[in-house]
């Protein structure tokens, strides 16, 4: 394998060597039917390779790359070399990679690896995953179309952070699959926490659109009397200033004490199924603030009584019973528009436009 590191428009680093895992996962699991199952739809193996990245530097998709250099770490193994270039560790506002796809092709990029911050992804028939196995933090990342993501395993998104680290995902923007979210036929969810997510996530500033079940992260707080091979770790996911819409199962689903939705938005929900829903505490007690939504809010499964503690929801149905949360009471008046701070195309994503 050959990686070609771009430090300007004259010099050419390469790299050879098969320095990338072949290993896509912590762990691995079998699911049945979606609701009945909590979160066993495990990050997969995947058919897709961790392979290098190809970026464009076009005056149309870039704001300014003149005298800029290249922000990818890609691999620990050769970071030496990688050091002698002088990397930026740090996203830079003032330019961005293009990541071009072509049908049926597959990439898979790690937190632990790689840096995509300001990045605007062009799928074009293509799927791409993003495996978040360690702490860190991505800025600015745009999906442009549909994701031709397969199979109901996963999300674009798997997240596993060891104990005692911290990931942070800020800006982002995806419009969804190629075959939308009325089912998951076209990828289940876009972002998915694994029963090995110990540490803690946050997803803030993001515009998720079409998908069946945008977040997926309950698995963590998965009890150990259901099955103790499938006992979750306890890891935490925090969500902030999110809008969300076109969902046809759940749009914001939790299973830790200590996660939280906050200043979020959950808007026009698919009903070819049933009316889908806004947030779901699926296991233990998580906290939902000021969270703006379409539908309702549910609580509990087959495998744990969880009750939401609730504090300034405002909905525009689904009455809560007393039991069924700790709060305050949801009340009418949803506003439903996206929050400020939250980019509303995938180039204004890459670019950093929160406007």
């Amino acid at each position: 394998m050959e990686i070609h590191i771009h430090i300007s428009n004259n010099i050419v680093i390469l790299i050879k060597g098969n320095c990338l895992s072949e290993d896509a996962t912590r762990s691995e699991a079998l699911c049945g039917a979606v609701d009945d199952c909590d979160d066993r739809h495990m990050f997969r193996g995947n058919t897709e390779s961790d392979s290098e990245r190809s970026t464009s530097t076009s005056s149309e998709e870039t704001k300014d790359t003149s005298g800029s250099i290249s922000r990818r770490r890609y691999l620990q193994g050769v970071g030496a070399a990688i050091a002698t270039t002088g990397f930026a560790q740090t996203a830079r506002a003032d330019s961005v990679d293009v990541i071009k796809l072509s049908k049926g092709e597959g990439r898979l990029f790690r937190s632990s690896q790689d840096d995509l911050s300001n990045t605007l992804i062009k799928p074009n028939g293509g799927s791409v995953r993003f495996v978040i196995d360690s702490g860190g933090r991505w800025e600015n990342i745009g999906i442009e179309g549909g994701l031709n993501q397969t199979g109901r395993g996963g999300g674009v998104f798997a997240t596993m952070v060891p104990e005692g680290e911290e990931f942070v995902l800020d800006g982002y923007y995806t419009g969804g699959t190629h075959r939308g979210g009325t089912n998951d036929d076209g990828g289940h969810a876009f972002v998915f926490n694994t029963i090995d997510h110990a540490g803690d996530a946050t997803f803030k500033n993001g515009f998720v659109s079409d998908w069946y079940q945008p977040y997926y992260c309950s698995n963590s707080g998965n009890p150990p009397h259901r099955n103790d091979d499938h006992a979750g770790r306890g890891g935490d996911i925090h969500m902030e200033n999110l809008y969300t819409e076109k969902f046809a199962h759940t749009a914001y689903r939790l299973g830790t004490d200590g996660s939280t939705c906050v200043d979020c938005v959950a808007a026009d929900p698919y009903d070819d199924h049933g009316p889908a829903r806004s947030a779901w505490a699926y296991f233990n007690n998580p906290t939902y603030k000021n969270l703006q939504f379409a539908t309702f809010i549910m609580s509990g499964s087959r495998y744990d009584h969880a009750v939401p503690r609730l504090k300034n929801c405002k909905g525009t149905g689904g009455r809560m019973e007393p039991e069924d949360f700790t709060g305050d009471a949801p009340t009418e008046g949803a506003d439903l528009s996206v929050p400020d701070g939250v980019p509303t195309s995938a180039r204004a994503a890459a670019n950093g436009n929160r406007e």
